[in-house]
């Protein structure tokens, strides 16, 4: 009788419907959309009342272009090393050591090129399919900086060296 009592009220209350497994006295607790004889599954739930705006779409372009900009400004500090080389040949190794740190640069700034592409297409497609997931990377960024900044070094420290054993 007992059971009857909270199955009749389990079944009166908006969103209880009878589920297999759902809890000790067979009665499970359900998502549904506005019309509570529809039952539905927590990602087709969330699906409904997710919309997406077209700011969202912005954003995520606004991002890739601000990536986009990052790359071709370290792109043309390369290619900056590179040619001013070429006006200092008389100077001994530092010629060398500025082409060293331009060709360091160059192929990171086309990884940044390439991560800023991979990421704005994921973010696109996670949009599109309005998955509930993260948006931020953790990993991608800190990658990015950790290898610029041992470019930066490694183009530091040929210099120095240079500059330090040639005479006076």
């Amino acid at each position: 009788q007992v059971q009857a009592q909270v199955a009749g009220a389990a079944a009166t209350k908006p969103g209880y419907w009878a589920a297999p497994g759902g809890g000790g006295n067979g009665w499970g607790r359900w998502r549904y959309s506005a019309t509570p004889t529809k039952r539905t599954t927590q990602r087709s739930a969330a699906l409904v009342r997710t919309r997406v705006e077209p700011k969202t779409f912005f954003a995520n372009e606004r991002t890739f272009l601000s990536w986009l900009q990052v790359a071709v400004i370290i792109m043309l500090l390369a290619f900056a090393l590179l040619e001013g080389a070429a006006f200092q040949e008389g100077h001994g190794g530092l010629a060398s050591a500025a082409r060293v740190a331009g060709a360091l640069m160059g192929p990171v700034a086309v990884g940044f090129m390439v991560y800023a592409l991979v990421v704005y297409r994921a973010r696109t497609l996670q949009i599109l399919r309005r998955e509930a997931v993260r948006y931020d990377d953790q990993v991608g960024p800190v990658l990015m900086v950790v290898a610029l900044a041992s470019c930066c070094g490694a183009a530091y420290g040929i210099t120095l060296a240079l500059a330090l054993t040639r005479p006076a």
